[in-house]
């Protein structure tokens, strides 16, 4: 049988994960940005007016995608801050207990 346990690593490990795709996402987003520079012939040519007119419907899209990956990591990272402090408070609210 698998144990799953959550611990604010977990939530952190998660965020950071987020964090590096947003980045990749990021970065796909840059590089498509660096073929639509035209070219020596009239095939890089067509091919740049292609993808022109194709970022203006794709990279909202991705722009949209990267954002909501970075707000997720965000509210995992607070996740992860909230549950430490509850799992802090409850340690020492257990110590009082039965002489723990």
């Amino acid at each position: 049988m698998t144990t799953v346990r959550f611990e604010p690593d977990s939530w952190a490990r998660s965020a950071a994960a987020f964090d590096e795709v947003a980045d990749g996402v990021a970065a796909a987003l840059a590089a498509h940005g660096a073929i639509g520079g035209g070219g020596a012939t009239r095939t890089d040519a067509a091919v740049a007016a292609a993808t022109a007119a194709l970022r203006t419907v794709v990279e909202p899209v991705f722009r949209g995608l990267a954002g909501g990956l970075r707000q997720d990591a965000d509210t995992m990272r607070a996740t992860a801050a909230h549950y430490a402090r509850t799992e802090e408070q409850n340690v020492q609210a257990g110590g009082g207990i039965g002489g723990l």
